[in-house]
């Protein structure tokens, strides 16, 4: 018989598996423990104070991830305001850890394994239809249409 987990416990549970946002914390707090309203808010106040808890270290770990994946930027800040991280913080952090990544190969490289796919499903496409999937393709990736341009070229 499983012993139900404290509030804390449960926070620090989820905290030791994988980072969160504030927002996504409350929110996971609130699903289990509805009644504790209260404790919730004043625990994750707790836990900003003492650095467990942290949007731009949440930030930080997300973009990375992201950009391992192959997803550009317009597809990241949607997925980092998905999670309850405000469009500033988002903006900001994204700027500050793309600036410092070249895009460029991750783009060129999914755009090559695409074109492959598409050669394969559709021989008879033209040219200028294959590149119009493949540029869709990054465009859904969240890639910038000059990086895609400039990808294509």
């Amino acid at each position: 018989m499983r012993k139900k987990l404290s509030l804390k416990d449960y926070a620090l549970w989820l905290l030791g598996a994988r980072e969160y946002s504030v927002a996504r914390l409350r929110q996971k707090c609130t699903e289990k423990y509805p009644e504790q309203l209260e404790e919730i808010e004043i625990l994750i106040n707790n836990f900003v104070q003492n650095k467990f808890l942290d949007d731009e270290r949440f930030c930080e770990v997300m973009i990375r991830s992201e950009i391992r994946k192959g997803n550009g930027k317009s597809k990241i800040l949607q997925k980092l305001m998905q999670k309850g991280v405000s469009s500033d913080l988002a903006k900001t952090q994204c700027d500050a850890l793309i600036e410092n990544t070249d895009l460029f190969d991750p783009a060129w490289t999914l755009a090559e394994k695409k074109k492959i796919q598409i050669d394969r499903k559709y021989p008879d496409l033209s040219d200028f239809e294959k590149k119009q999937k493949v540029t869709q393709y990054l465009a859904g990736r969240g890639y910038s249409f000059d990086l895609i341009k400039e990808v294509l070229d």
